[in-house]
């Protein structure tokens, strides 16, 4: 894209970090593998910073565009750093989590630690020297929707009827049961498991279903499985060094203020929502806003725009509950790991 509109075939370090073929540490290309598998790093875009000037616009670009020539293109960053920026994880002891589609959590490291033997995932941070640890988890969101698109034909009338959010009325149906969802347990693992334990076969798994369970009872056993995801992950980033006593929640997910609260009573930590919940788009305004020179630093211009809302304590009563669910939550899943591996053609 920066080739088409600049002319200019270059790339940034926040991308690249994750082709496989670039030196995080160094922040430059890996010349020893690209040499090892006959490949000219002429081949290769320049690789820029994040947030400068890349070019303006050519004169074909600008006339395609409407736009006038002079306008400058500036490198961005990969989705999940620019997200961070605008939620203003850009230093240690700040965790974010994005519960969209996926489930992603983020924490800045300045000392990564290659060895460590749970195997935490780097990214090139947005500046040299700066890496970001991303846990990912394939499913999230995504398990709500598709419990809604299967079970909850009820819930989409009354919300064409009314107007109301259909995930406003699944949660109104999950707030009628106690913390715990009464014995059930989900394993959202829908599309395999990613972290933190490496299991592209694991399945989704409904556990303790009886004849007194309702939908409220489905609906939230989901939402409390991707807090038990989300503390699995923060628990891994601790072990790390990397972890914080708040979370900063992103993505469709922070719209539900009960998922929220699950989500502070499962982890014990204060769960933060962002004034700007489109977090991706402000990290890429303010990587903009560092290239035209209107911020003097990334720092500077989080300071100025990067504002949090509500906060989410953490309730004792409910953490208990949780405590004990969270625990059979991770042997239901040691006890299938295997199953699921064995039971793939």
């Amino acid at each position: 894209m920066i080739h088409r509109m600049t002319g200019r075939f270059v790339s940034h370090h926040s991308l690249q970090s994750s082709t496989g073929w670039y030196d995080i540490n160094d922040g430059r290309l890996w010349s020893g593998m690209l040499s090892a598998a006959g490949l000219d790093t002429s081949l290769f875009p320049e690789v820029l910073p994040c947030g400068v000037k890349a070019g303006t616009l050519t004169k074909q670009a600008a006339c395609d565009l409407g736009l006038a020539e002079d306008i400058t293109v500036a490198t961005g960053a990969m989705d999940q750093i620019c997200s961070a920026i605008g939620a203003g994880n850009i230093v240690p002891g700040i965790i974010t989590e994005t519960t969209g589609t996926a489930l992603v959590i983020g924490a800045t490291s300045v000392a990564p630690d290659y060895t460590h033997p749970l195997k935490p995932v780097y990214y090139t941070h947005y500046e040299k020297g700066r890496f970001l640890l991303l846990p990912y988890c394939t499913t999230a969101g995504i398990v709500l929707k598709w419990f809604k698109d299967e079970f909850c034909g009820e819930e989409l009338a009354e919300s064409a009827r009314t107007g109301r959010q259909v995930y406003d009325i699944l949660d109104r149906l999950a707030e009628t049961v106690a913390p715990g969802s009464d014995g059930l347990i989900v394993l959202p693992h829908f599309a395999g498991s990613y972290s933190p334990d490496l299991n592209p076969s694991a399945r989704g798994v409904f556990f303790g279903v009886d004849l007194a369970k309702k939908r409220g009872h489905f609906v939230r056993a989901i939402l409390e499985s991707i807090a038990y995801m989300l503390r699995e992950n923060t628990e891994l980033l601790e072990k790390t060094g990397a972890g914080a006593r708040e979370i900063r929640s992103l993505g469709g997910g922070a719209k539900s203020a009960l998922w929220n609260r699950i989500k502070a009573d499962v982890t014990g930590r204060t769960v933060v929502t962002m004034v700007n919940g489109e977090s991706t788009s402000l990290g890429a305004a303010i990587l903009g806003s560092v290239a035209l020179g209107w911020h003097r630093s990334v720092a500077e211009a989080c300071e100025s725009t990067v504002v949090t809302a509500k906060r989410f304590e953490p309730d004792e009563a409910a953490r208990g509950i949780y405590d004990r669910q969270y625990a059979r939550y991770l042997s239901l899943y040691r006890a299938l790991a295997g199953f699921f591996r064995s039971a793939q053609p």
